[in-house]
């Protein structure tokens, strides 16, 4: 929640795109540190991946609300919510697959961070005009 909050103040002052991505590359960063430290299980570091990775969720939510048209806007973000569910209540299960199959818990950790590097090459295209250029970043984006 302290994430959610955050992260939508910063991105009304800053611009979305400007506060996703590095709040995505940060909890990608996060995970790896906890991945490196995973024997000493740093609660601060916990705490950290928390509000990065629930406060960009939320983020984004609201990037949805802003690049799909009116008439679609429920269903697109009916259907992203999905997927986020989706891939919710699929990531436990693999991660219990990766461990069951041996996989060490520093580089199942490691392959939790894989979807937020997909996300943020997602946010990263989302941010280019039809030309492929960078859109202009400013707060209203």
């Amino acid at each position: 929640i302290v994430g959610a909050f955050l992260i939508g103040y910063a991105m009304d002052r800053f611009g979305m795109f400007r506060v996703l991505l590095p709040i995505h590359l940060a909890a990608v960063l996060l995970i790896a540190l906890f991945a490196a430290s995973v024997a000493t299980a740093p609660i601060v570091l916990a705490a950290l991946i928390g509000v990065t990775l629930n406060g960009g969720t939320s983020g984004v939510q609201g990037l949805l609300a802003r690049l799909y048209p009116a008439p679609l806007r429920a269903t697109g973000i009916g259907w992203a919510s999905g997927v986020s569910r989706f891939v919710g209540i699929g990531q436990p299960l693999i991660t219990g697959v990766l461990l069951s199959a041996l996989w060490p818990p520093a580089l199942t950790l490691l392959a939790c961070a894989v979807p937020l590097l997909l996300a943020s090459a997602a946010l990263l295209l989302l941010n280019r005009d039809r030309y492929g250029q960078l859109a202009a970043m400013t707060a209203s984006t």
